[in-house]
C-alpha cells in the first residue's frame, strides 16, 4: 500500500494491479485473471489448473475474528487512509 497517493504514480502503466480482498473472497480466478491481463503476464491457463483444485478447500475457510484494539485499529487507519478511501472502505469505528 502507498503511503502516499503521489507514490502511486511513480509506477509505470501496466505495472501495477490492485485487487480488493472482497473481490478476490468472491471470485479468486476471476481477481487473478484480471491482474495477469491488466500485467500482460502469459500462462494463466496454467496457474488456473494448478489452483482450481484448491478452491473447493478455500470454500470452507472461515476468517479469522479478533478483539480490535482501538489503539491499532486508529494506527493502522491512519497509515492506509488512501487506500480506505481509494477502496471505498469506512472507517473502523474503533478509530474513532
Amino acid at each position: 500500500v502507498y503511503k502516499r497517493q503521489q507514490d502511486r504514480q511513480l509506477v509505470p502503466k501496466g505495472q501495477l494491479h490492485e485487487i480488493e480482498y472482497e473481490h478476490m473472497a468472491a471470485d479468486p480466478i476471476g481477481a487473478l485473471r484480471a491482474a495477469y491481463e491488466t500485467l500482460d503476464l502469459p500462462d494463466f491457463d496454467k496457474l488456473e489448473k494448478a489452483i482450481e483444485p484448491e478452491l473447493e478447500t478455500l470454500k470452507q475457510y472461515k476468517k479469522n475474528e479478533f478483539n480490535d484494539d482501538p489503539h491499532w485499529v486508529k494506527r493502522v487507519y491512519e497509515e492506509l487512509k488512501p487506500a480506505f478511501d481509494r477502496f471505498g472502505y469506512e472507517k473502523p469505528d474503533a478509530a474513532s
